[in-house]
């Protein structure tokens, strides 16, 4: 997948990194890791999708060409 950063985008990325750290943390009990994933899950879905962006499409794949020996 690629991904097109926006200023917004970064924005939410770098408000999610310390609640990323915390939830990544050794011994983060599963009710407290769920509410820090659902933070971050907020950020970033307040996050504008540009005009456009669902046309983007990546690029076609090509079909390898057998060599022959």
């Amino acid at each position: 997948m690629v991904q097109f950063p926006t200023p917004q985008s970064k924005t939410a990325q770098v408000e999610t990194h310390k609640l990323y750290e915390e939830q990544r943390l050794p011994g983060i009990p599963p009710g407290k890791a769920r509410a820090l994933q659902a933070q971050q899950d907020a950020i970033f879905a307040a996050v504008p999708v540009p005009a456009g962006a669902e046309r983007l499409t990546g690029p076609a794949r090509r079909t390898p060409v057998p060599v022959s020996s």
